[in-house]
């Protein structure tokens, strides 16, 4: 993010500078790693509670210096609440601005990173469809991953993230019963849902639902296909687009759900 922000603005591009930041804070920081640093500081090894502390407090110093020259005032405010060090400056006014550190890029540990929320998506899409019936159990569904990568150490961080029981990580097998969801031709992910969902009232409730959004993507279509369509403002016609995109995605998704609930009932 910081080798970003020094590039975008020595291009005067302050624009995408500002995104770069503000991406940096809403999905790398407060999305993913606070989250994750959430289940260490809960866990019962000290030493490493510890070092995810100092590690946490780095990087909001340091990110409230990035961010100092768009938002200098509740920058400041939250830069003196933080605990002080003795090499602190009196203000984040005349503190260094952040430079990028090259012993801290590692693109091979980002792209891990990145491949395991990657899996962690896919998780909650695996089990976003069923959602109101697991959050109705009250339970939380455990997950196989089955893959030839070297993922152990993230179980916990997994699970967390995508808010299930335990992980367990694998390198062959086949779950029949258990919706899965591929990432890619190494990794396979299973939920088992069994003792959580009725997957007869799942299937009942999923017709229901599929009815209604047929009847609206219906609907859209002869919105979409009415001679005036073509007058409508392109804003409001993009999003109506958009909509009837998104309803036939929720449909497929709908559909497979659906074939899934059907096999567990045979």
């Amino acid at each position: 993010m910081i080798t970003l922000v020094h590039q975008w603005f020595k291009n005067y591009e302050f624009g995408n500078a500002t995104q770069a930041i503000y991406s940096f804070w809403l999905y790398d920081f407060c999305d993913v790693y606070l989250e994750a640093s959430k289940v260490i500081f809960k866990g019962p090894d000290n030493e490493r509670r510890r070092a995810s502390e100092d590690v946490l407090y780095n990087v909001i110093e340091i990110g409230l210096r990035v961010l100092h020259p768009f938002m200098p005032f509740i920058t400041e405010e939250l830069w003196q609440r933080l605990p002080r060090r003795n090499n602190n400056e009196i203000s984040i006014m005349v503190s260094s601005y952040p430079e990028p550190i090259n012993e801290f890029n590692n693109p091979s540990l980002d792209e891990e990173i990145k491949y395991i929320y990657t899996i962690i998506k896919g998780i909650r899409s695996l089990n976003g469809i069923y959602s109101q019936a697991i959050i109705s159990s009250k339970q939380k569904p455990k997950c196989t991953i089955v893959t030839q990568r070297d993922l152990e150490g993230y179980e916990i961080i997994i699970s967390s993230l995508a808010g299930i029981g335990d992980v367990n990580i694998v390198k062959d097998g086949i779950y029949k019963g258990s919706p899965m969801h591929v990432i890619d031709n190494s990794t396979r992910l299973y939920s088992h849902l069994e003792g959580i969902i009725d997957y007869k009232q799942e299937a009942q409730r999923l017709a229901a639902k599929k009815q209604q959004m047929e009847k609206s993507l219906k609907d859209l279509d002869l919105k979409i296909n009415d001679v005036h369509f073509v007058k409508t403002p392109e804003d409001v016609k993009k999003t109506i687009l958009e909509k009837k995109q998104s309803l036939i995605e929720e449909i497929n998704l709908i559909n497979q759900a659906q074939n899934e609930c059907l096999e567990m009932l045979h």
